[in-house]
């Protein structure tokens, strides 16, 4: 997602950041049918449930691991300063050291992101300890503005893209570890 700032310069915000960064992709898995949670930034609002993901304990594992890093993602780019631990704890490394260095660089430059990211999962892939997952990040309602502000107005809101996760089981949890933006949703 990119928003102008008031000088005219274009802002990318952490969370698109995120999805310029390369990730594998697995093979074989299943389809699961199309799940919606909403992942909160500053609003403090919390993340849609994975009650309505169908599938196997792992397809279900996966989503909710991919939802709770969008939670925690959108939450320190709405402004709460940064808990590597917190973010290592849905995000794995060299990836989320990235991540928080694209919050805090973010941050910096005085934004955060207002509104809600919505994540809607099409396809999810276990192959052992590695998952792939196909969503669409609907950040049409999400905007940058600066870290004083308490409305979006005169904001640009952001797209809605089609990104792979990946993500790789450790420690008997499943973490983010790459995430790549394929296009358009659709």
């Amino acid at each position: 997602m990119t928003a102008r700032r008031p000088d005219g310069v274009l802002m990318t915000v952490a969370l698109a950041s995120a999805l310029v960064l390369t990730a594998c992709s697995g093979t074989g898995g299943s389809t699961l049918p199309a799940y919606s949670g909403t992942s909160a930034a500053s609003s403090g609002a919390s993340s849609g449930g994975t009650s309505a993901v169908t599938g196997s304990p792992d397809d279900q594992a996966v989503v909710a691991a991919l939802n709770a890093y969008t939670t925690a993602v959108d939450t320190f780019a709405g402004g709460r300063a940064l808990d590597m631990t917190a973010l290592r704890k849905v995000a794995a490394e060299p990836f989320a050291t990235q991540i928080g260095k694209n919050l805090v660089t973010t941050q910096g430059a005085g934004y955060k992101v207002l509104g809600k990211t919505v994540v809607t999962v099409k396809t999810a892939t276990v192959t052992g300890g590695v998952a792939s997952i196909t969503a669409c990040l609907d950040a049409t309602s999400v905007y940058a503005v600066t870290a004083t502000a308490t409305s979006t107005a005169g904001a640009q809101p952001g797209e809605a893209t089609t990104s792979t996760f990946t993500l790789t089981r450790a420690s008997g949890a499943w973490l983010v570890s790459g995430v790549k933006a394929v296009g358009p949703c659709h």
